[in-house]
């Protein structure tokens, strides 16, 4: 037996022992000769293969792969000889590898049916291997037994010989019957359709993102359309750039004017291995027929790539004007805009009113109507099971609506079947990096255990530069801690294109790690480029960090909802006549998020522990009210926990002992819930130690709060511009703790740091 390791021996397609050779230099197809391979002719300089199945032509780099894994054929290249052939030894992701063998086997089986194959020899490459007497095959699992001195045995011999036949009796059946070609996953980066002259922008963009929709429907493809797609087009990023920031494969671009009568859509696909352009198609449309644009764009698109289109349900009879009206509609949700979203409330419920089995517009009234009352400072949620309706209207007209999944998704009262329409849009339409936000908030729930992190990190893969996209580092942290944080954000820095986009990385990176005033510096350095929706998250950030530390924090004077929300997250308690005057008193309270998590403990600090009482009174008449209430929130258990434990504690003070013992009861069901689901994350054990204070359970408190240490507490939070921050406030929780010894030494390394950081910063606002 030989016994030479098997790592340098290469047995190849003709079963032979050869010593692996170094790949020759850089494939000029112009000067390559024609190439036989059995049943099948190579034509390099015409990129054309001919077979029994007629001549396909393929793309220069997949013409490159193939005259490298032909040279000779059967010899078994890495990914990193290919590299070195195919793509002059530059840097090139799996992604891109991975579609050009994929399109490669297409054309192989385009020309000559069941002959000739690519086969990946696992951890080793890829090899041409035939199953034509012209050019033999070793199979990978005889080569691994050759390398092993192994030989099959007779039954061996003859199964194996049976399954190929059975294999390629059913691969000529499925050919002959094929619509198209299943291939492997492509990734394609929409950038924003440009407006050439004659088009309302709002239109332009709801086109756009219909014509998104269409294409995320087709076999096998994974189809973007991100804020950080807009600002690298902004940027003039060229394709090959756009391919290595968003992972993508193509990159669409559009452009869409309106000339003598006709809407006119330039489109192009461009390879992002070399810029090179895929697919052109310049598209003209009647205003009677600009509803069909989306379809038959992405329809052209989809033969292009050869991939199956995905099963679209018949689309509801509907005017061109309305039509028209429906994409400016989608523009004006896109926008984000509160004022906009109300114009298109008003625009969709008139379409609808004219087209009720038309989906589209239902599950846009559904998502229009979510997105205001996400919008009102108060929480407004008194239009929800209405919108919930038109969701599920739109569901019943297409299962497949994703707008109407994403819709549904939140709208719905119970956290599983929110969950479970959030999944299937993702499953749906998994380039849809909003759907993946979505679920990352639905999944902040002990019975999800990975998902809201895993949702969270796709956010970022799909859309780094997107202001919502910064925030995924909080979601990651509740599982992985500052660790896998700061590997988000990373991903953040290395999409970044402009000198302010990195800055605010690195100054979030810096927070993380407990660097304050580099934190801050950066931040501020960076906040001239930002968006206002920037600069407010990273306000609120600054603002948790001051107020950490004991700061003064300088913000806005603001009357209204804002104004009382804002004093809250700052830890300033407005009196009950600004409460009231805002209408955030009552049941209003609790439907706002910020209130309910930094504002019972504010009513206890202050001494009117009977006015929080006052507000539950009103709104529940036990634990089990508050369980029906929280199940219809976003995080059901950060609401039920949180309000128990502080509710609880004001109960104590006002007298109420036995209510009071109830509720912290009930708030221990939610925290053995999150253990039970292994999901005792960052925020879960913050609300545990709280809770362990607060009935002087001081060695609970003590091994929570280390445990939060150790994963990155108190510099990564959950939601910036909530305190979250427990005994290094006045926190009423801790009042009989804050001087127990075991406290003290657990938080002497970090209030050390606090002061340290303290002092760099008021040099940096000194300066």
């Amino acid at each position: 037996m030989d016994n030479r390791p098997i790592d340098n021996r290469i047995v190849n397609l003709f079963g032979d022992d050869r010593q692996p050779e170094r790949a020759p230099g850089k494939i000029d197809l112009a000067h390559q000769t024609d190439i036989d391979l059995g049943p099948v002719t190579v034509v390099p300089s015409r990129r054309v293969l001919q077979g029994p199945g007629g001549e396909v032509m393929v793309e220069p780099k997949v013409m490159q792969v193939l005259v490298a894994l032909a040279s000779p054929p059967g010899r078994i290249l890495s990914r990193d000889d290919l590299i070195e052939r195919c793509w002059e030894g530059r840097i090139v992701g799996d992604a891109s590898i991975n579609r050009v063998i994929s399109l490669l086997r297409s054309a192989l089986r385009d020309a000559g049916p069941t002959a000739l194959e690519i086969d990946t020899v696992p951890r080793v490459g890829y090899r041409i291997v035939g199953h034509d007497s012209e050019v033999p095959e070793t199979s990978t699992a005889e080569a691994a037994r050759t390398k092993s001195g192994q030989r099959p045995s007779l039954t061996t011999t003859l199964m194996a010989g049976l399954l190929v036949a059975l294999v390629a009796v059913a691969a000529i059946a499925w050919w002959a019957t094929r619509p198209g070609v299943a291939q492997g996953e492509l990734t394609i980066a929409m950038m924003p359709v440009e407006d050439a002259g004659g088009s309302d922008p709002f239109f332009a963009r709801g086109l756009e993102a219909e014509l998104r929709s269409e294409l995320a429907r087709g076999d096998g493809l994974v189809v973007t359309a991100s804020s950080t797609a807009d600002q690298l087009s902004a940027a003039k990023t060229d394709p090959v750039q756009l391919g290595e920031v968003l992972g993508a494969d193509y990159v669409w671009q559009g452009r869409l004017s309106r000339q003598d009568g006709s809407v006119l859509l330039h489109s192009r696909l461009l390879d992002t291995i070399d810029g090179s352009t895929m697919f052109e198609e310049r598209l003209a449309s009647g205003d009677a027929s600009v509803a069909s644009m989306p379809v038959r764009t992405a329809r052209s698109l989809l033969r292009a790539l050869d991939r199956l289109p995905g099963n679209a349900v018949a689309a509801a009879a509907i005017s061109p004007g309305d039509h028209a009206l429906y994409l400016t509609a989608l523009g004006l949700i896109r926008s984000r805009d509160p004022p906009q979203i109300a114009s298109a409330r008003t625009i969709l419920e008139g379409l609808n009113e004219r087209n009720p089995t038309f989906s589209g517009g239902w599950s846009a009234l559904a998502k229009a109507i979510f997105l205001s009352g996400d919008a009102d400072a108060r929480g407004d949620t008194s239009m929800r099971p209405e919108a919930l309706r038109f969701a599920k209207r739109a569901l019943d007209l297409d299962p497949a609506s994703v707008e109407a999944l994403k819709a549904a998704g939140m709208l719905a009262p119970g956290s599983s079947e929110r969950f479970e329409f959030m999944q299937r849009a993702v499953e749906v339409d998994p380039g849809d990096s909003e759907a993946w936000l979505w679920l990352s908030h639905v999944a902040a729930h002990p019975d999800y255990a990975e998902m809201e992190a895993t949702a969270a990190r796709n956010v970022v893969e799909l859309d780094p530069l997107w202001s919502r996209a910064w925030q995924s580092s909080y979601a990651v942290s509740e599982v992985e801690g500052a660790r896998g944080a700061i590997a988000v954000e990373r991903m953040i820095e290395r999409a970044a294109v402009e000198d302010w986009q990195r800055k605010a990385a690195l100054g979030r990176i810096a927070n993380i790690e407990g660097d304050l005033s580099r934190f801050l510096r950066l931040s501020l350095e960076a906040m001239p480029g930002m968006t206002p929706g920037q600069q407010q998250l990273t306000n609120m950030q600054m603002a948790n960090m001051r107020l950490m530390m004991g700061l003064p924090i300088i913000q806005p004077n603001m009357d209204g909802p804002l104004g009382v929300i804002l004093d809250v997250t700052t830890g300033k308690l407005p009196s009950r006549e600004a409460f009231e005057d805002a209408e955030l008193w009552g049941a209003r309270f609790w439907q706002t998020g910020p209130l309910v998590i930094a504002g019972p403990s504010l009513f206890i600090r202050d001494g009117r522990a009977a006015e929080i009482v006052e507000i539950y009174d009103a709104s529940f008449k036990s634990p089990e009210d508050l369980a029906r209430f929280a199940e219809g929130q976003i995080r059901p258990h950060h609401f039920r926990t949180n309000i128990a434990t502080y509710v609880g504690l004001a109960m104590k003070e006002v007298g109420r002992g036995r209510e009071a013992r109830e509720l912290f009861a009930f708030a221990e069901r939610s925290i053995a819930r999150w253990r039970a689901g292994g999901r005792m994350g960052l925020t879960p054990l913050l609300f545990e130690s709280n809770l362990a204070a607060a009935q002087g359970q001081t060695a609970r408190a003590v091994s929570a709060l280390e445990s939060m240490i150790a994963m990155g507490w108190p510099y990564i939070l959950h939601s910036p511009g909530v305190p979250l921050t427990g005994p290094l406030l006045d926190d009423p929780a801790w009042a009989e703790l804050q001087d127990d010894p075991l406290v003290v030494e657990v938080l002497a390394g970090t209030r050390r740091d606090l002061a340290r950081e303290r002092q760099d910063i008021a040099a940096i606002t000194a300066s």
